[in-house]
């Protein structure tokens, strides 16, 4: 089939492979959400609790960032630890949720649930929410714990 395509319409493998990426759209940000999604599976958790912060706004600012602790609770979350998974970050598991969609590719499976979710109403809520969480984490100092670490 590859041999047929290629012949069809007379492209090298790679011209296929950017037309096939250009077709989808988001397949880049798939491939690093499914590599996200690997890592905090396969790598232990150990290794993102010892690890430093690798987050700009934090070095910049000095000030945790809203997505603090995300990379940390979702490999808690991975690994069965839910409790901790929540305690680095209050919307890991819905983050994880999301990018689970995305990478099974529920916005191609279902252009009425990505259209409702690119609409206004709900990426407004998402980022009322992660603003909202985050200062109630700075508030509380929850989000300084992460950081520490």
């Amino acid at each position: 089939m590859f041999l047929a395509l290629r012949l069809q319409h007379g492209a090298s493998p790679l011209e296929l492979v950017r037309n096939l990426a250009a077709r989808s759209g988001l397949f880049y940000l798939r491939i690093l959400a499914a590599g996200a999604l690997l890592a905090a599976f396969l790598i232990p958790t150990a290794f993102f609790d010892r690890g430093p912060s690798l987050d700009p706004f934090h070095f910049l600012t000095g000030i945790p960032s809203p997505s603090c602790g995300l990379t940390r609770s979702w490999s808690h979350l991975l690994h069965g630890d839910f409790s901790t998974g929540l305690a680095y970050h209050p919307l890991g598991p819905l983050t994880l949720a999301i990018a689970v969609l995305f990478v099974l590719g529920i916005d191609r499976r279902c252009p009425r649930v990505d259209a409702a979710a690119r609409s206004r109403p709900v990426m407004g809520a998402l980022v009322v929410t992660f603003v909202g969480v985050w200062l109630v984490r700075l508030w509380t100092g929850t989000i300084w714990f992460v950081a520490v670490r």
